[in-house]
Parts: C-alpha cells; structure tokens; sequence
C-alpha cells in the first residue's frame, strides 16, 4: 500500500487492533492502568476517523478481557495478552497442557464428588 492511499475501514481497524493489543503486550500500560484517552487514540490511529470505528477497534480486546471501558472514566487495562504460539508444535504443547490440566481439575472434582456421596451415605 503506498504511504499515502486510506486504508478501507475494515483494514484501518483490524490494524488498530493488532498495534493496541501489542501495545499492551509489551507492556505499554501496566495492568490495572489507564490506556491513552480516546482523543489520544485518535490522534495516534488518524485512519480510525471517528469514535465508532475506534470502538470497533478496542471492542475485540475487551471481548478477550483485556481491557475495560467505563463511560466518562476512561479505558483500563485487565490484563497483558499472551503471547499467541507461532509454530505449529507450540500450540500442540499448549493444547496438551491445557487437556492435562483439565484432567487434573476433572479428577480433583471426582475425588471429592466420592468423598460428598460416601457423607451422604
């Protein structure tokens, strides 16, 4: 894209996003701090052109839950992204991670559903 063409307003956002979320990756905003206020966004993203598409821009981090918006407060930052997995054998480990941790969580509740029905009997 040359450095002058506007980029289509689907493009301008999705990019917004991946600037902010790495923003908060690095971190630029501490957890539990204040992101940049609207108008500092705006001024940073000029292709956001209004406040619609910069909330379009920050709503898939606060559907992920990192951050929170408070009207007439300011926007808050709930947690540091992780970071995602580039290599296909990283996201096998961190899947079986996640099932071996389940089946942790999963026996734990099991043992203790046993020791509830042998009380109750």
């Amino acid at each position: 894209m040359a450095p002058n063409t506007p980029q289509r307003p689907k493009a301008a956002v999705a990019k917004a996003t991946a600037d902010i979320r790495a923003r908060l990756a690095k971190p630029e905003w501490p957890v539990g701090s204040q992101m940049s206020t609207f108008f500092e966004l705006t001024a940073r993203y000029p292709q956001l052109t209004n406040i619609y598409r910069l909330r379009a821009a920050l709503q898939p981090l606060v559907n992920e839950g990192l951050i929170e918006s408070r009207q007439g407060v300011g926007t808050f930052v709930l947690r540091i992204p992780s970071p995602a997995p580039t290599e296909p054998v990283q996201v096998i480990g961190t899947a079986k991670g996640l099932v071996e941790g389940l089946r942790a969580d999963l026996t734990a509740v099991e043992g203790k559903l046993n020791a509830l029905e042998e009380l109750l009997s």
